[in-house]
């Protein structure tokens, strides 16, 4: 194997790659840059190690955005949480976009034109990112299981829309203490039960309701998570109230902690109840003693914040808080660290 130069028409040249393995197709690329071509020389003999090298002729390059998908869907998608039901959406409009294509002919210029489009649907700029990132997931995805080879994954190299301030909402005041009010008169028995845990937890929804009590240790006070949204396993330790709290739950008869299958038909019991909470508070207090803003603009996986702000306040370092949240980077954690120098300060004197 080596790299050919050629002439091309106007005057510049060409890199020719070319490897035949004995009993295989050839493997035969050209590129306008020698780098490009050392690059994917690279690839070959790395192919060649791993016995893949079937992978990089012209059949694993044809591989359609819509046929990726379908493996993505059939193959990745069941280890995250939830079964990454929060995907499907994204990858129906991204195949709407880009079904037709080939992985391999993915263009920056196409993707950006794409997310602005988006953006002009009237959808949220961090919505937006979640279809790039989908979209970048699908494409690494067929880099690594399907044999696709691209030199650079396209979705990277796009000017994301920017993202506003980073969402900060806590708990205010009395709003938990209502809150469980309305949540133990909710139909749910396990509502407010759900509620405690995630505080206790700062576990994601999609993680809470993949929940079963063969991976609970009351015991050990520890709760295991096959999957998770970024797709891998961990354990989360449990506080002493979330524990009681879920010894006094009921046992479902299918294993499940839960009575939700699905994210939408609990965030329907979650709005209900901020509801009654609100009816519950009004009701109990004075016009002029109430405060206006009571939950306003609460949302459930705010709780997954004021959950990860009370573990900083227990004097957990950041590598502990990690373990309990499932943060991959620690760069995600950087808006609670604030609460580390304060504390920091203090002991400085």
């Amino acid at each position: 194997m080596a790299i050919t130069v050629r002439k091309r028409k106007d005057g510049g040249n060409s890199y020719m790659v070319r490897y035949e393995p004995l009993g295989h197709k050839p493997v035969t690329r050209t590129f306008h840059l020698r780098t490009q071509a050392e690059a994917f020389e690279r690839e070959v003999k790395r192919a060649k190690g791993q016995g893949t090298v079937d992978l990089l002729t012209g059949s694993a390059q044809k591989v359609t955005v819509s046929q990726a998908i379908q493996s993505y869907r059939e193959n990745y998608l069941p280890g995250l949480a939830n079964g990454g039901r929060g995907r499907n959406s994204q990858l129906d409009r991204v195949e709407e976009a880009f079904g037709r294509k080939f992985v391999t002919s993915l263009r920056v210029h196409e993707i950006t034109e794409w997310s602005a489009g988006l953006l002009g649907a009237d959808l949220s700029v961090q919505t937006v990112h979640h279809h790039l990132n989908t979209l970048s997931g699908l494409v690494e995805y067929a880099r690594r299981s399907m044999g696709v080879h691209l030199l650079e994954n396209p979705v990277r190299l796009v000017a994301r829309p920017k993202l506003g301030k980073a969402r900060d909402r806590r708990l205010r005041g009395d709003e938990l203490e209502w809150l469980m009010k309305a949540a133990r008169l909710s139909p749910h028995p396990d509502l407010a039960c759900i509620i405690t845990v995630a505080i206790e937890t700062s576990m994601r929804l999609g993680e809470l309701l993949a929940m079963r009590w063969p991976l609970v240790d009351l015991h050990r006070r520890t709760v295991h998570l096959p999957t998770s949204k970024n797709g891998e396993s961990r354990t989360v330790a449990l506080s002493s109230t979330g524990a009681k709290a879920l010894e006094g739950l009921p046992r479902r008869l299918d294993g499940r902690v839960w009575g939700w299958v699905a994210s939408d038909s609990f965030e329907n019991a979650w709005r209900r109840c901020k509801a009654r909470a609100l009816r519950l508070y009004s009701d109990a207090l004075p016009a002029e003693a109430r405060d206006q803003n009571f939950l306003s603009d609460l949302r459930f996986h705010d709780l997954r914040h004021e959950a990860t702000s009370r573990l900083f306040e227990k004097g957990l370092g950041i590598m502990e808080v990690a373990s309990m949240t499932g943060h991959k980077s620690l760069s995600q954690l950087r808006k609670y660290t604030h609460m580390d120098a304060e504390r920091l300060a203090k002991k400085l004197g």
